[in-house]
C-alpha cells in the first residue's frame, strides 16, 4: 500500500512540476486566459444564437461552423477556467490530489475538443471542394444527415484522444493530436488548391466563351455563383489559417520535448503559452466570423441589440 501511495504521490508531483513557472509569469498568463476566456464565451455565445439566422449558408455547412462555435464555447465556459488554476499553482499551491484531477480533467476535454476542432475545419474544407466539384447534386449528396455522422465520426476521434492522455500516454496523445494537425493541413492543402485550380479553369472557359460566342459555359453544367463562392472560400480560409498560426507553435513544443527532453520552468513557460496559443482561436474565430462573412455580422448585431434590450437602428 505504501509502495501505490508512493508512486501515486510521484506521479501527482511530476504534473505538478510540468506547470512551475515564476509567479509573476503565471499571475500575467492567467490574466490573458481570463480575458480570453470570457471573450470566447461571449463572442461564441453570440455566433450560435446569430447563425439560425442567417439564411444564406447551406444547412449542412452551418452544422459545421456551428458544431466549431461549440467547441469554441466548450473552450471559454469549461477548458480555459480548468487550465487558470494550474498555471496559478505557484500562487495558490493546491492540495496534490486536487490537482491531478483538475489536471486530467482538464487535459481530457483539452485534447478531445481540439481534436474535434480540427476534424471540424477539415470537413469544412472538403465541404467547399464538393460544393464546387458536385454542382447542383451537391445539395443531395451532402445533406445533414451525413455531415451529423461526420460529426459523430470526429466526436469519438476527439474522445480518443484524450482519454489516450489521461489513461494511457501524454506522448502518445501528444502525437495524436500532431497526427490530426497534419492531416488537417495536408487536406486542407489539397482541397483548397483543388478549388484554385478548379476556379482558374472555369475562369479560362469562361473568357474563351466571351471570346467565341456562347458555345460550352462551365455555368451550365455547374451552375455556382463563382464570385459568391469565391467569397465565402476566402472567408474560410481565414479562419483555417488563424486556426494553423494558433496550433503551430504547440506542435513546435511538442517536436522540441520529445527530441531534446527539455524540461525546467522555461520550458513551462513556453509550453503555457502555446497552449494558450491554442486557446486564443476561440477568442479570435467570432471575430473572424463577424469581420468576414456579412450575413454573420448582420445577425449579430441583432442578437447583441437584443441582448442589450436596445431598439433597432
Amino acid at each position: 500500500m505504501d509502495n501505490q501511495n508512493d508512486a501515486d504521490n510521484s506521479y501527482y508531483l511530476l504534473m505538478k512540476q510540468s506547470t512551475t513557472i515564476p509567479t509573476e509569469t503565471a499571475k500575467i498568463l492567467a490574466g490573458v486566459n481570463i480575458f480570453l476566456a470570457i471573450a470566447a464565451s461571449l463572442g461564441n455565445g453570440v455566433i450560435l444564437m446569430a447563425l439560425p439566422k442567417v439564411s444564406s449558408v447551406h444547412p449542412p455547412t452551418k452544422l459545421l461552423f456551428q458544431c466549431l462555435a461549440v467547441t469554441d464555447l466548450c473552450v471559454g465556459v469549461i477548458i480555459q477556467p480548468l487550465f487558470i488554476p494550474l498555471v496559478l499553482d505557484s500562487v495558490l499551491k493546491i492540495n496534490m490530489k486536487l490537482f491531478a484531477s483538475i489536471y486530467l480533467g482538464q487535459a481530457a476535454i483539452s485534447y478531445t475538443l481540439c481534436s474535434v476542432s480540427f476534424f471540424i475545419a477539415t470537413t469544412i474544407a472538403v465541404d467547399r471542394l464538393l460544393a464546387l466539384r458536385l454542382g447542383l447534386r451537391y445539395k443531395h449528396v451532402v445533406n445533414l444527415r451525413r455531415v451529423k455522422a461526420a460529426i459523430l465520426f470526429a466526436s469519438l476521434l476527439g474522445v480518443c484522444c484524450g482519454l489516450t492522455h489521461s489513461f494511457w500516454n501524454y506522448q502518445i496523445a501528444w502525437i495524436q493530436v500532431v497526427v490530426c494537425i497534419v492531416l488537417w493541413a495536408l487536406l486542407s492543402l489539397l482541397s483548397y488548391t483543388k478549388i484554385f485550380l478548379t476556379l482558374r479553369k472555369q475562369h479560362g472557359q469562361v473568357q474563351e466563351t466571351n471570346f467565341n460566342g456562347p458555345l460550352q459555359s462551365p455555368c451550365s453544367r455547374n451552375p455556382l455563383n463563382i464570385a459568391v463562392y469565391t467569397k465565402t472560400v476566402s472567408d474560410i480560409a481565414w479562419v483555417q489559417l488563424a486556426l494553423g498560426a494558433c496550433y503551430f507553435p504547440f506542435v513546435i513544443m511538442v517536436f522540441i520535448t520529445i527530441t531534446t527532453r527539455w524540461s525546467g520552468e522555461s520550458t513551462n513557460v513556453l509550453w503555457i503559452s502555446a497552449v494558450t496559443l491554442i486557446y486564443l482561436n476561440s477568442s479570435l474565430n467570432p471575430l473572424l466570423y463577424c469581420w468576414k462573412m456579412k450575413q454573420v455580422r448582420k445577425a449579430a448585431r441583432v442578437v447583441v441589440r437584443q441582448i442589450c434590450c436596445c431598439p433597432a437602428i
